[in-house]
């Protein structure tokens, strides 16, 4: 069973951003079943890069879509994106100096925090879209 069910309730209707929470998703669970099933530290590090990459890439461009719309709640938003960025960051580091992460109670906060993230903060984002009649966001 996976630890992030999707569900319709956090499609936000712009195509680009829903594809990539989808993937986010699917990075977070890939994490989790590496973590559960016992795979070598060189798995979970793969994992945790592509994490820690499409983060990164994503938040990117959430954000380069606000700075277009002119969005008013991009400074909010972004600060959002830096905790869970500080966070993966952090993930990352512990497991490349050889202490064991991504704990469940770890992997747990991505996901909940994830699943927040997009019903709540995402969700105006993509309500301020829909305003604007547009879901071609870049």
């Amino acid at each position: 069973m996976a630890l992030f069910e999707w569900s319709k309730d956090y499609d936000l209707g712009v195509p680009e951003i829903d594809e990539q929470h989808h993937e986010l998703i699917n990075i977070i669970n890939d994490l989790y079943e590496s973590i559960k099933m016992g795979r070598s530290g060189s798995t979970v590090t793969v994992t945790l890069d592509r994490l820690v990459e499409y983060v990164e890439s994503h938040f990117e461009t959430e954000e380069e879509a606000m700075r277009k719309w002119s969005y008013p709640g991009y400074e909010e938003h972004r600060e959002k994106h830096e905790d869970l960025r500080k966070k993966v960051h952090f993930l990352k580091d512990e497991q490349a100096g050889g202490r064991e992460i991504a704990t469940f109670e770890l992997l747990n906060f991505l996901a909940d925090w994830l699943k927040e993230h997009i019903a709540q903060v995402d969700r105006e984002f993509g309500d301020f879209l829909h305003a604007k009649n547009t879901r071609n966001i870049l």
